[in-house]
């Protein structure tokens, strides 16, 4: 039997060899599928289908071979003049000389490259292969069985080595925290993905929910926790991306109920074994403070479930270097500190991720001195930063301030603002400078599902919810947090009387329980916010006994009558 199929195999390799020897490679041009958007209402309208969020808006680029075309959600960037935007194999932005006369000749956003479609221009792909045919003899006769037996049995074994390098090609541009989510699943029905600020939880948390539906041919759907509730209509045959966890810029311990009702409807969809699927992504400063919480409710972060992305790794860093690298060479000015950058300044004992890190020095070059010298941390320069343009433009200080108070700016519902010193208009969040700062995101109503800002827990508890169409955010929960602390060391009692809610529960604790990204205010700032905001909203003063805050104040007032 063995001698057999050794002659079989030695047949079919010499029929193949016979039939492919006197092959020959003839040009011809081919046309790749797909495209991106040719203008901006296809881009918005593509875009919106993808419904990107936090730090993350659509871009769509050609492929690093020059033929295909990717999507992905990803953090605009500044194109120079000159340049055209393209996706590594590794999924990265990158950029390279462009040639013609309709070439970019000013610096642009990386999501408006739909300007510049000489950007999208495929290369010419030569790929057809054909076979001699022999026109010398007068008289054509028929192939034999055995060739074309051969021919099949080629076509065969080509088509499956193709498939192979296609699966490797697919495998090696594939983040190695997205496939260990992605072998995740296959066997669970629920992975969660843990990291610090700033390392890519929503990104890669997001691409594991993607490739999973696409491969089973599920759909796929991202949430913040609270846009879950005890009537969510949960569909079968979808996987979930779930985050947001006990607040967006810090945690908020007055969530803990919120949060536990929620693990309870996920864990309740577990068990129907309906075909769901739940990808969870959760910062590793609230895994670690609330350890015990999620112990007391089930989610163990067993190793068998749990991609931690703060683990280090050869591949990682070789993709940091490589951002890094990129961000050099796009910088013009020869004394520029970031030219001495390494890539130990970035990921080594930083509380930031470094894909952050290096977005961050892209927005603001004098940061990389901060990073080589370690005179301070970025959370403390860039909140300088913020505060400095209080006195160097007022202007683009009060759009920065809005979205502080604010949370977000809504293009479809604004009223001026007076407060304090300051009137803010309509003009100064149109200001082209603060784009540098923020990112815009619409949210596209169909009658099958409506998209919508995710709610905040105060709006919940208030019962103030609102649908919101297309609003402004900072590009990164981390430049939030920048500025409310700029805005809280400049005007304390502002801040503590005017901000939106959910960002002083989360974002101000007493004196002495700060914690890395929280600013401290003493009892008589206290006192004012309790007495003012809080107890004079029974649906308010009844769900924040837990808030340190509240309980600094009932401790210091706890002799006093009511």
């Amino acid at each position: 039997m063995s001698l057999f199929f050794k002659s079989v195999t030695f047949l079919i390799i010499s029929w193949i060899f016979i039939f492919l020897k006197d092959a020959q490679v003839t040009s011809r041009p081919t046309e790749t599928e797909g495209r991106c958007p040719y203008n901006e209402s296809e881009w918005k309208e593509w875009g919106a289908k993808m419904f990107c969020q936090g730090s993350d808006s659509y871009h769509c680029f050609l492929a690093e071979d020059g033929f295909s075309v990717k999507e992905s959600c990803i953090q605009k960037t500044l194109i120079l003049n000159g340049f055209c935007p393209f996706f590594t194999d590794e999924g990265y932005l990158h950029w390279s000389p462009c040639n013609g006369t309709a070439c970019p000749n000013s610096s642009y956003k990386s999501e408006e490259a739909y300007k510049y479609q000489i950007c999208f221009k495929k290369k010419i792909k030569l790929s057809q292969v054909t076979a001699n045919s022999d026109v010398s003899g007068e008289e054509y006769s028929a192939p034999s069985v055995s060739l074309i037996i051969g021919i099949l049995i080629g076509v065969v074994v080509i088509a499956l080595l193709v498939s192979v390098f296609v699966y490797k090609k697919f495998q090696n541009k594939t983040d190695e925290d997205v496939k260990n989510g992605l072998d995740v699943l296959e066997t669970n029905d629920i992975v969660y993905v843990v990291g610090r600020l700033g390392n890519s939880v929503s990104t890669v948390g997001k691409e594991i929910a993607c490739k999973h539906a696409q491969k089973k041919k599920m759909s796929v759907e991202y949430l913040n926790y609270l846009g879950l509730s005890t009537n969510f209509g949960f569909s079968d045959n979808t996987v979930y991306f779930v985050d947001g966890w006990f607040g967006l810029w810090n945690d908020n311990p007055c969530e803990r109920e919120s949060v536990k009702e929620n693990l309870g409807l996920i864990f309740q969809e577990r068990h129907k074994k309906v075909g769901e699927k739940f990808v969870v992504g959760l910062s590793s400063e609230i895994r670690k403070t609330y350890a015990e919480f999620f112990e007391e409710n089930w989610v163990l972060f067993s190793p068998s479930e749990t991609i931690l992305l703060d683990r280090s790794s050869t591949k990682k860093k070789e993709k940091v270097k490589t951002r890094l690298d990129a961000l050099k060479k796009k910088c013009s000015m020869a004394e520029c500190p970031c030219h001495k950058l390494e890539l130990e300044h970035i990921i080594d004992g930083k509380k930031l991720g470094p894909h952050l890190i290096i977005n961050l020095v892209s927005l603001d070059h004098s940061l990389a001195t901060v990073l080589i010298d370690e005179s301070k941390t970025p959370l403390d320069h860039m909140t300088e930063q913020f505060q400095r343009l209080y006195r160097v433009d007022e202007e683009l200080f009060k759009g920065i301030l809005y979205l502080v108070l604010n949370g977000v700016y809504d293009e479809e519902d604004f009223i001026s603002l007076n407060v304090g010193e300051f009137t803010i208009t309509r003009d100064n969040m149109t200001n082209p400078d603060l784009e540098a700062y923020t990112k815009r995101i619409q949210f596209k109503n169909s009658e099958q599902q409506k998209s919508k800002l995710a709610p905040t827990w105060s709006s919940i508890i208030l019962g103030s919810s609102k649908e919101r169409n297309i609003v402004h955010v900072f590009w990164h929960n981390f430049l939030y947090i920048c500025a409310f602390r700029a805005c809280y060391n400049l005007f304390p009692e502002m801040v503590m009387m005017h901000c939106n809610l959910d960002a002083i529960l989360q974002l101000v604790r007493p004196i002495g329980q700060g914690g890395h990204f929280a600013v401290e205010t003493d009892v008589e700032l206290i006192t004012k916010f309790y007495e003012k905001r809080i107890k004079v909203v029974r649906a308010l003063d009844v769900n924040v006994g837990e808030h340190p805050l509240v309980l600094k104040y009932r401790n210091e007032h706890a002799g006093n009558d009511e």
